[in-house]
């Protein structure tokens, strides 16, 4: 498991798209299949959540207020984990965080529509997950 300090950032894209990066990887489900971990992950990445938006934007700024899309790309810096162990953690403790942070209305089916993509990158020096979120 990872020590370095959670941080978020978004860039706003042209057409209410929002590409946000967070550093470092994010656990898997073996990892986060313990359920006090799994709350202590997202509870990280909210606060860098509300960090970066308060250095930057306000939460309402940012707000969905239409269903959007979703396009995952994984920096990984080894081949060593499974890509469905690392979506499935991946995506459900960061869409928690966004929808606990105002960005998204909530993360079912009204508000994520398909197609979700997602797609794998071995980087070894900067291991993270960029998130890019386009209304629907």
């Amino acid at each position: 498991m990872h020590k370095r300090p959670k941080l978020v950032s978004v860039e706003v894209l042209p057409n209410w798209s929002q590409l946000w990066t967070f550093r470092p990887r994010v656990l898997g489900l073996n990892e986060l299949s313990k359920r006090w971990m799994f709350h202590k992950e997202k509870s990280q990445w909210k606060a860098a959540l509300w960090s970066c938006l308060n250095q930057h934007h306000s939460a309402e700024s940012l707000a969905h207020k239409k269903p959007v899309t979703l396009s995952v790309k994984y920096f990984e810096p080894s081949v060593s984990r499974d890509p469905s162990n690392v979506d499935g953690g991946a995506m459900k403790a960061l869409l928690d965080a966004l929808v606990e942070c105002g960005i998204l209305p909530d993360d079912d089916w009204k508000w994520i529509k398909p197609p979700h993509t997602y797609d794998w990158v071995l980087e070894k020096t900067d291991p993270r997950v960029e998130l890019t979120i386009r209304e629907a």
